[in-house]
């Protein structure tokens, strides 16, 4: 009987021991934001708030294309989001705009299959935001994201993206150069992160 204990206790402690190794490694990338401390790599808020002027191509700082991308799931853009789309479109004359491009057929062909395997159409989305990053570059913004100023100041970083608190950060802004490695990164790791984790989806952004 006590033998019998004791290999139940065994047991019972290497199976928990494996169901806590797995829960790390499901959630290590959690696990690292929370040690990241993002405001080392953040804008100077100085940079941030020069006047535009001091923007211009002829300050030879610029690397990202001027081209603002925004997706949605087709051409009727909800009401509520059209005057954020279009102060951003009246804040930049000088930019190429595009709502929408089916390219990955064409350019990212491996990815089609995880693609169509999202359930929801904002994951889908959501995923093509950064292979358009990739491709062309430019400045990407989520359609309620409104502009009060021009957007100059953000071509002179290679990559950036917007920080979220308590930690991690957010995908509603980011801007590139084509082909950055972070953002290369991020779509060669889009495929082991496409699993369903149960968690709810906003039901404006869900339906499938």
């Amino acid at each position: 009987m006590l033998r019998c204990g004791k290999e139940q206790r065994s047991s019972f402690i290497f199976v928990n021991f494996v169901v806590i190794c797995l829960l790390v490694n499901a959630f290590s990338t959690l696990i690292a934001l929370l040690s990241e401390d993002g405001a080392v790599h953040a804008i100077p808020a100085a940079d941030m708030m020069r006047p535009s002027e001091d923007h211009t191509d002829r300050n030879g700082r610029q690397v990202i294309p001027r081209i603002i991308h925004q997706t949605f799931v087709n051409d009727s853009i909800p009401s509520q989001w059209v005057p954020s789309q279009r102060s951003c479109i009246n804040l930049h004359p000088g930019y190429e705009y595009t709502l929408s491009r089916e390219f990955i057929q064409t350019k990212y062909r491996w990815f089609l299959e995880t693609l169509d395997s999202y359930p929801y159409h904002i994951q889908r989305a959501d995923a093509i935001r950064y292979f358009v990053l990739d491709h062309y570059g430019g400045i990407y913004l989520d359609l309620d994201d409104g502009c009060a100023r021009r957007l100059d100041v953000m071509l002179e970083y290679p990559a950036w993206l917007r920080r979220t608190l308590p930690t991690g950060i957010s995908n509603d802004a980011k801007g590139s150069v084509p082909h950055h490695p972070f953002f290369e990164c991020v779509i060669q790791s889009l495929e082991r992160y496409a699993n369903n984790y149960g968690m709810p989806v906003d039901p404006i952004m869900g339906n499938p």
